[in-house]
């Protein structure tokens, strides 16, 4: 069999409008004279699997929650009650919690139906992220049967790469980002997917090149996507640097690539300049330079306590030390928010300098990397396997370079975040998107040695590398649910609220209203049921001071109280008992924790 072609566009494949890409989403590919019934029913079986998946998934974590959903969810009621002001703040984006705004405002208070509300508006852009990656997969399909017309791959039949779509799918979407952490990186693969599949449209796909409108809906996404997460701003330039280098190779009119930056311009432009008027300076927003000092300079998160500032930091308003020993922190300022620290810790933070920090970038490259290969080669192990198995198929390594390489205008900006994650902060969640575009690029690029048998190998190869890692999802959703009935969290990252809520409950009985304030003893960051009773906490003993005041003696005990008494606190609530507890401690039902009242 002849060899394919070394040219980039070897045929012209007609292109349907932007429209009709969009509407055809979901069923783009199935499209063939023969066996169209059998890969329809297995199209609708790989649909069905999936959402009854993500529900199992939405139901078993609907009362979960973590830091940064606590967070989203205040920021958005920011937005439900029309408090600009505070809706704005150099450390959350925008986009997520203007989502969560309209199922806030369905209800009049905080309480545990903000978490399933939450999980509710993640599944629906769960859905808009399957759409998304059919949009993005099915023009990857067109667009190597562009680059690779004679090849194995191309008598392997539509079903196995429907399987193959839906198993990179489901990893990317329920395993490691998942339903069950309130987060907007759903929201960012929803943009990435689509990016990417105007991207390879507008630069493999002849009819879609001189499109404006094509152009024109790039420029919104990566708009769209800086006001999601600031890194998206880092991607939005790299698109828009190959999108231009590429266009000038296609002689596409530069005018074009100029469009996406204009669009992009006046939908990320504003945001920059009302962020940059709340911090007083220049700025895309505060969330890196403080995840760098968190992930490799090792400050504390929330606020500074119990370390060493980088040099030449100066803050401008941190919390106000109120007592020694233990230390006590008051959280005095115009942050709201019932834990005012991770409500918008730029504030906090706002003065200190950033450091580049040798060692420290050292041992986390080594620790992110570690994590990579984790996620490469145990989670997504099937696909390696499968990927290994084509290799060894092929019997020219360079032209296995050369096909991949031919797809670089994915593989640049999808490799780039990885790399940049990759020297800071890797997880899962945030690599997801990226990772399954190469994953797409790597299996549809490799073109092993044309013969008889071949077909059936790389099918083989293929539905058992896909169905494993299907059933690998499933199952552990499946676990997780089952662990979720009996009260364990099913993420390393999220924490069951079971308790949360039956404080918020005993708070209330106690008699302590919705907008009282109260004084805490360890990490305010995760105590959720703050949020559930609409309470604030204004002062903080923090966790490596915990152990001197519950070893307290009586007069510093008294000394500590009176203390936070002045802070306005209606009570201060500790997770287990002072060792030498007087009469006015008292237990909250259902938990573990421990409160005493400060004006009673």
């Amino acid at each position: 069999m002849n060899r394919p072609s070394n040219s980039l566009i070897t045929s012209k494949v007609e292109t349907p409008s932007l429209g009709a890409d969009l509407l055809s989403a979901g069923t783009a590919g199935l499209r063939t004279k023969r066996h169209r019934s059998p890969i329809l029913v297995l199209h609708g079986f790989c649909l069905a699997l999936i959402f009854l998946t993500a529900l199992v998934q939405t139901w078993a974590s609907r009362y979960e929650m973590n830091p940064d959903g606590i967070s989203y969810l205040e920021v958005a009621s920011a937005y439900v009650h029309h408090a600009w002001g505070a809706a704005i703040n150099g450390y959350w984006n925008p986009l997520y919690p203007s989502l969560l705004a309209p199922a806030l405002a369905l209800k009049h208070s905080a309480g545990v139906r903000d978490f399933v509300l939450a999980h509710v508006v993640n599944l629906l852009i769960f859905t808009l992220s399957l759409l998304s990656f059919r949009f993005f997969f099915t023009g990857l399909l067109r667009m190597q049967r562009t680059l690779f017309p004679v090849s194995a791959f191309s008598d392997v039949p539509v079903w196995v790469w429907e399987l193959l779509g839906s198993a990179l799918f489901i990893s990317c979407s329920l395993d490691l980002i998942t339903i069950t952490l309130v987060s907007a990186d759903l929201l960012v693969a929803v943009i990435v997917f689509a990016v990417m599949g105007i991207l390879l449209r507008v630069i493999y796909l002849p009819d879609a090149r001189c499109r404006p409108m094509y152009f024109v809906l790039l420029g919104c996404l990566l708009g769209l996507g800086y006001l999601t997460k600031p890194v998206m701003l880092f991607f939005a330039l790299i698109v828009m640097a190959v999108t231009l280098v590429a266009s000038r190779w296609h002689e596409v009119s530069l005018q074009l690539p100029v469009l996406t930056l204009l669009v992009f311009s006046l939908i990320a432009g504003p945001y920059i300049g009302l962020v940059s008027m709340k911090e007083h300076r220049f700025t895309i927003g505060e969330n890196g330079p403080l995840t760098y000092l968190f992930i490799v300079g090792g400050l504390p998160y929330g606020y500074a306590h119990g370390v060493r500032l980088p040099p030449g930091s100066i803050l401008k308003h941190p919390p106000r030390l109120i007592l020694s020993k233990p230390a006590i922190y008051e959280f005095v300022g115009p942050v709201p928010g019932s834990c005012p620290i991770w409500y918008d810790t730029s504030y906090w933070y706002d003065g200190v300098k950033v450091r580049f920090s040798p060692i420290g970038q050292m041992w986390q490259l080594l620790k992110n990397t570690k994590m990579l290969s984790n996620i490469i080669f145990l989670r997504q192990a099937p696909l390696c396997v499968a990927l290994f198995a084509l290799l060894l198929l092929t019997e020219d390594t360079r032209n296995v370079l050369r096909g991949v390489l031919r797809q670089w205008v994915l593989i640049v900006p999808a490799a780039a975040l990885i790399l940049l994650n990759l020297s800071i902060n890797l997880q899962g969640r945030l690599i997801a998107p990226h990772l399954t575009v190469l994953w797409a690029c790597f299996l549809g690029g490799i073109r092993p040695r044309y013969d008889q048998e071949n077909p059936r190998v790389l099918r083989s190869l293929l539905v058992a590398g896909a169905s494993l890692l299907f059933i690998g999802v499933i199952f552990q959703i499946a676990t997780d649910a089952a662990h979720a009935e009996r009260g364990i969290s099913t993420s390393s990252t999220t924490h069951s609220t079971n308790e949360d809520r039956a404080m918020a409950a005993g708070l209330e009985r106690a008699g302590i209203p919705g907008s009282a304030s109260v004084a805490y003893v360890g990490d305010s960051i995760t105590a959720y049921w703050a949020h559930l009773a609409g309470v604030r906490i204004v002062a903080e003993i923090p966790v490596e001071e915990k152990r001197a005041f519950l070893d307290a003696n009586q007069d510093t005990m008294k000394t500590v109280l009176a203390t936070l008494s002045n802070t306005g606190a209606a009570a201060v609530i500790t997770p287990q008992p002072p060792t030498r507890a007087d009469a006015g401690w008292q237990p909250v039902p259902g938990t573990d924790y421990y409160m005493h009242f400060l004006h009673r």
